[in-house]
C-alpha cells in the first residue's frame, strides 16, 4: 500500500465488470490494516446506490466468513460487516458508530455505504477514528471509491480525505481521474486486464424486433435467462398507452409476456418501491423460478449478480451512453456462469436501419 505521496497510496483500480476490483479492494484493505502504515483499522467502501452498496456488503461478507472460519494467521481474528445508508436510523448510525470507535485490536470493520457515509457528522466521526498507533495518526485505513464516474469529485474527497490511504475503482473512470495518472502523477494506476467470460456483442436494427424476440424464445427454452433493457418505463401513465407503445418497460414487458407467457417474464424499474423490487429480482435470481426474462430500466446497471444471465438485449441502444453500454454488458457472463451457454449481447437500434 505504497503510494508515491510521502507512503500514502492514491491509486485508480481499472478493471472490466466483473473483473474482480471487489475482491481486490477487500484484500487491499486487509493489507492496509495488517501492514499498520496509517489510519486504524477500519476500511470505509463508498458506493453510488444503495443495491451496489448491499451487494458489497454480501460479497464480502462472503469473504470475511471464509477468514473468520479459518485458522488465524496474521493479527486480524475476526473481520466485520457494517452497511450504512440512508435508510439506517439516527440511533442505529450512532449505534455503529460508537462501535467502530471502540474496535478491538485483532478486528478489520468494512464499513460500506452509499452518501450516507458524505454527511459532515459521519466523516468526522470517521477521521478521527483511533489509529493503530499515535505515531501512524486517526482515522481509516482504506477508503474504496467504487464506481467513481458516478461521484461528483467532491464527494470522493470527502471520503479520501478520512484514510491514510485511497482506492478508486471504475471501468470507466472520467476524463479528470485518467489525468491524475498522467503527466502530473498524483495518482498511481493498475488495470485488470483479460479478466472476465466472452461475450459476442451485435448490433441489430429495431425492424429485426421480432427475430430477436424469436431468437430469444429458442435461447431461454434452452436454459438461458436475459435482461431486457429499456431508457424508458412508459410514455406517459395510461394503460391504454401501455398497450400501445412497445419500447418501454411496461410495453415490451406485456408483449413478452404475451409471446413467452405471463410466469416467464418480469420487470422493474426505478417508480417501484424499494421491497417490491428487490422481490421481483430475487424471483429472477432464484434458479428454481419460472422467470426467465427481466425486462428493466438502467436499474440493473450496476449492483446486480445473476450468474445464470447470459443474454442481454437493449432496446434504442443509441439512446445510452458508451459507459452504460459497457456497465450493462457487465451484468452477463459473471463468475459462476453456466460453461455451457455462450453469452450474448444484442443492441437494438433505430440508427442501424440506416446502415450507420
Amino acid at each position: 500500500a505504497i503510494g508515491r505521496n510521502n507512503g500514502r497510496m492514491l491509486r485508480l483500480l481499472q478493471g472490466d465488470v466483473g473483473s474482480g476490483k471487489t475482491c481486490l479492494g477487500y484484500l487491499l484493505g486487509l493489507g492496509c490494516i495488517e501492514s499498520r502504515q496509517g489510519g486504524g483499522r477500519v476500511v470505509a467502501i463508498l458506493a453510488p446506490t444503495q443495491l451496489l452498496a448491499s451487494q458489497h456488503a454480501q460479497t464480502i461478507g462472503r469473504f470475511a466468513d471464509a477468514l473468520n472460519n479459518a485458522e488465524p494467521s496474521s493479527t486480524i481474528k475476526n473481520v466485520r460487516i457494517e452497511l450504512l445508508t440512508g435508510g439506517v436510523t439516527a440511533s442505529k448510525r450512532e449505534d455503529l458508530l460508537s462501535k467502530l470507535e471502540e474496535i478491538s485490536t485483532d478486528e478489520a470493520v468494512f464499513l460500506v455505504g452509499t452518501h450516507a457515509l458524505l454527511t459532515p457528522d459521519v466523516v468526522n466521526r470517521l477521521k478521527n477514528l483511533p489509529g493503530v498507533s499515535t505515531s501512524k495518526g486517526k482515522g481509516l485505513a482504506l477508503a474504496v471509491i467504487d464506481e467513481e464516474q458516478r461521484l461528483g469529485v467532491k464527494q470522493r474527497e470527502k471520503l479520501a480525505m478520512c484514510a491514510a490511504h485511497s482506492l478508486y475503482m471504475s471501468a470507466t473512470p472520467i476524463p479528470r481521474t485518467i489525468a491524475l495518472k498522467g503527466s502530473s502523477g498524483l495518482m498511481d494506476f493498475t488495470i485488470l486486464d483479460g479478466i472476465g467470460s466472452d461475450v459476442e456483442t451485435v448490433i441489430v436494427p429495431s425492424k429485426a424486433l421480432d427475430k430477436v424476440v424469436l431468437a430469444l424464445k429458442s435461447k431461454i427454452d434452452k436454459g438461458s435467462k436475459a435482461f431486457w433493457v429499456l431508457p424508458k418505463i412508459g410514455q406517459n401513465d395510461t394503460v391504454e398507452e401501455h398497450s400501445i407503445q412497445q419500447n418501454n418497460v411496461l410495453g415490451r414487458h406485456r408483449a413478452l409476456a404475451e409471446a413467452f407467457g405471463q410466469e416467464r417474464v418480469s420487470f422493474v424499474h426505478g417508480r417501484m418501491k424499494g421491497k417490491d423490487r428487490e422481490e421481483q429480482l430475487a424471483r429472477f435470481a432464484d434458479p428454481l423460478s419460472r422467470v426467465d426474462v427481466l425486462v428493466s430500466t438502467t436499474v440493473i446497471e450496476v449492483g446486480i449478480d445473476v450468474p445464470d444471465v447470459n443474454v442481454m438485449i437493449v432496446e434504442d441502444a443509441d439512446r445510452f451512453g458508451l459507459s452504460q453500454l459497457h456497465q450493462l454488458r457487465g451484468r452477463i457472463g459473471r463468475a459462476g456462469s453456466r460453461e455451457d451457454l455462450k453469452c450474448h449481447y444484442i443492441l437494438l437500434s433505430s440508427v442501424a436501419n440506416n446502415g450507420q
